[in-house]
């Protein structure tokens, strides 16, 4: 379950970058209408957030042992 937060957190951010198209065509999209791109962030960024309260509703500690070194990692 913490796995899953991981990836969506990886996921969120490989987004915001790669969105439907060529990062040229995203930024030529955010200039036009910054409003909307912003938007887009928030809603992502809602749903992200969303998503890690639930897991850590459920089991606070497996979410946190996802992000502890162990040994010499």
């Amino acid at each position: 379950m913490a796995n899953d937060a991981v990836n969506k957190v990886d996921n969120f951010a490989s987004g915001l970058n790669a969105g439907n198209g060529s990062n040229a065509a995203n930024a030529q999209d955010a200039a036009n209408n910054p409003v909307a791109a912003e938007e887009k962030v928030d809603e992502n960024l809602d749903m992200l957030l969303s998503d890690i309260g639930e897991i850590l509703e459920e089991d606070a500690a497996a979410f946190v042992q996802g992000f502890v070194q162990k040994g010499g990692e």
